[in-house]
């Protein structure tokens, strides 16, 4: 088990670190030995895993008991999300405050020691692409692996796997070890580092070739100057409407954000979010300030939004001047911006080939409101005012 454990850490932390596989506390990694397995703890990053504290061991035979549960499918989805969650903490095997993550029953359904889930930049570019399963198909041969369309994560997706490994199973005698999750990413597995390892970079090289490498930012979109005026109005309304939101605010200055205010994917990038992370992150949608914009401008929309989605923004489109993030500390800002980076680089990409397929709203409200995403929002709050307490 040490053994394994240590391997789980290095992969865990070799994509976690690399911003273009996985954004922000996305993403997770397994490992199984015998009846039980090892999976991410719900809110930990990748990239900072350091021992066996930051997974957690659970049952497979347990969790293969809520997945053929089918009294379950009937139920509606908050009182399902509830009786999923305490069954989940039921099925780990040791006493710890850590919970599994909620794709564990992905990681469970796979025949591999090792799984790694994650949301590389090319892959997300097919898989949220309206042509994205042809791609794949022009790309991949069919035995090598199987696409499923999006469904809620946790358990819905899984069940949506299930069917899909099944019907694999009967078409070409073999268990698949790549999927792809239609706006969700990529799971791969194998038996080690080295083959999960190549098994992944297999899978983006020609999607990188079919794509094109993504291009630069708009160079209209370099930040060389902030406004302060903005940011000190911002900065009131909040406290006025909103005291205890967020104690920190930043102008990113990252080119590819400031796409989202200037620039000519703009409109269509303020369309929809690609992604369940992107949801949980940043919201539905960003809040729309002008550069110029009142005290009582500002206060009024930052009301107006709080009261129409149930939160309040957690970053401002200010138009022609750049994106402001709103953060209990600098680890959520930074995770924010992953995402918003994210965005970007995929919908350039998708622009290339297709058309982009966004989550539709009733999905983005579910995801808003979703309780298993506020504990890992929770957790990422307090591990950056731990952070900033060292």
């Amino acid at each position: 088990m040490k053994k394994d454990m240590n391997e789980l850490i290095r992969m865990s932390r070799f994509y976690g670190e690399n911003t273009d596989m996985i954004q922000a506390g996305g993403g997770n990694t397994s490992f199984k030995a015998g009846d039980v397995m090892c999976v991410k703890a719900s809110g930990k990053n990748l990239k900072e895993v350091q021992s066996e504290e930051d997974f957690v061991t659970v049952d497979l035979v347990g969790i293969g008991s809520i997945l053929a549960d089918n009294t379950l499918s009937g139920l509606d989805d908050n009182e399902r999300d509830v009786i999923i969650s305490t069954k989940l903490l039921a099925a780990r095997t040791e006493a710890t405050v850590n919970r599994p993550s909620i794709e564990t029953f992905l990681h469970a359904l796979i025949d591999r020691k090792f799984v790694v889930h994650t949301h590389p930049v090319y892959v997300n570019a097919m898989t949220c692409s309206a042509d994205g399963h042809e791609i794949a198909l022009k790309l991949f041969s069919r035995s090598d692996y199987v696409w499923i369309p999006y469904k809620k994560p946790g358990y819905p997706v899984a069940c949506v796997l299930d069917e899909a490994i099944s019907g694999h199973y009967t078409e070409f005698g073999t268990r698949p070890v790549l999927v792809f999750m239609q706006n969700h990413g990529l799971i791969a597995a194998g038996d080690s580092f080295e083959e999960i390892n190549g098994l992944t970079e297999k899978t983006i090289s020609p999607i990188r070739e079919y794509f094109s490498g993504y291009d630069a930012p708009d160079k209209d979109a370099e930040i060389n100057t902030v406004n302060g005026k903005i940011m000190t109005v911002l900065e009131k309304a909040l406290n006025e409407r909103l005291p205890g939101a967020g104690s920190d605010l930043k102008w990113s200055r990252c080119p590819y954000v400031t796409m989202l205010s200037k620039g000519n994917l703009k409109n269509i990038a303020l369309s929809g979010a690609f992604s369940p992370d992107h949801i949980v992150y940043c919201g539905e949608e960003p809040l729309l300030l002008g550069a110029e914009d009142s005290l009582k401008a500002v206060s009024g929309k930052v009301s107006d939004f709080t009261e129409r989605l149930g939160y309040g923004p957690r970053y401002f489109i200010v138009s022609g001047e750049g994106v402001i993030i709103l953060g209990s500390n600098e680890r959520e800002i930074a995770a924010r911006e992953e995402i918003l980076r994210t965005h970007i680089k995929t919908l350039m990409l998708v622009l290339r080939k297709s058309r982009p397929v966004f989550l539709g709203g009733d999905e983005c409200r579910y995801l808003a409101h979703w309780e298993s995403e506020k504990f890992r929002q929770k957790l990422l709050k307090k591990a950056g005012s731990d952070e900033a307490r060292r």
